[in-house]
């Protein structure tokens, strides 16, 4: 396997984000259609498609970052959370990378529509799904990295839990198996925010993701060795992997420097004060 020091190939990447055609309840691209998710309307007409679950907000967030970039390489992509195939096959399109694995954790397989997809473009060689696969199986996740990739990883999605400890041990199995540059993008992260009607109430007492950025931010603020920057977004989270080298196993904690703070000291002193000068006998 190459070392995530080697550097990417070019990528040629395959449609423009102007190929999205956005109707009131679906997008359809390539001449496939996604059906979305959280516009679905009464007079949907039925047929064959993906289940999408991001809105032209979300779209159009992603259409300023990736352009931002330029001709950045994402020939080797690992995505988090596939549902029935309809991002990966989005983000396959978009990106045209040499090789992108999907997970998900549901009890399913691809759907005929996804096989459909994949078929059609001769797309089996590029694409791989696992499902019954857990974001928060840190051997799992990199067992599907080494058995498919022979070069590290230039983007890693994750739309899978959304939950704070899943998706912080995905980042420490696969950020260290992505190259310096790459990106690790954190979708909905800003959950706990979001205002009625948009937020899961199931959600109430599950720590927020925003502690994770949080955290990301921290590890910047340390040292940009591991993290060289992130780009925030209302929808996503963008890390950009640093030059430095990631020693495993990896912990994020590890790299994010704390120091007490004066409430803490002014504890401490206190205490150190009452054992060292105990209070006078009467």
């Amino acid at each position: 396997m190459a070392t995530p020091n080697q550097s990417p190939a070019p990528n040629l990447a395959g449609l423009t984000w102007a190929d999205l055609n956005w109707l009131p309840d679906r997008m359809t691209l390539n001449g496939f259609t996604y059906r979305l998710a959280h516009t679905k309307s009464e007079d949907w007409d039925g047929g064959d498609h993906f289940q999408f679950y991001k809105i032209k907000l979300l779209v159009d967030q992603y259409v300023h970052f990736f352009t931002k970039l330029g001709d950045f390489s994402s020939r080797n992509i690992f995505e988090l959370g596939t549902y029935d195939g309809g991002s990966t096959a989005f983000w396959y399109e978009m990106l045209r990378p040499e090789k992108l694995v999907a997970i998900d954790i549901k009890d399913g397989e691809d759907s005929e529509y996804f096989r459909n997809w994949v078929k059609l473009g001769k797309k089996g060689d590029f694409i791989r799904t696992y499902w019954r696969t857990d974001q928060s199986d840190k051997e799992r996740l990199r067992k599907c990295f080494y058995d498919n990739f022979s070069a590290p990883l230039d983007l890693v999605i994750d739309d899978a839990s959304h939950l704070y400890l899943p998706s912080k041990a995905s980042f420490e199995a696969l950020f260290p198996l992505c190259r310096p540059g790459a990106i690790y993008i954190l979708e909905d992260w800003a959950w706990a925010h979001w205002v009625e009607g948009h937020y899961d109430p199931s959600w109430a007492f599950e720590r927020r993701l925003t502690d994770l950025v949080i955290e990301f931010i921290e590890a910047v603020g340390t040292s940009n060795s591991l993290i060289d920057h992130l780009d925030v977004y209302q929808g996503f989270a963008a890390i950009v992997r640093g030059s430095g080298k990631i020693e495993e196993p990896f912990s994020l904690d590890k790299h994010i420097l704390r120091h007490p703070t004066p409430s803490l000291l002014r504890k401490l002193r206190t205490r150190i004060a009452k054992i060292l000068v105990p209070p006078c006998e009467t």
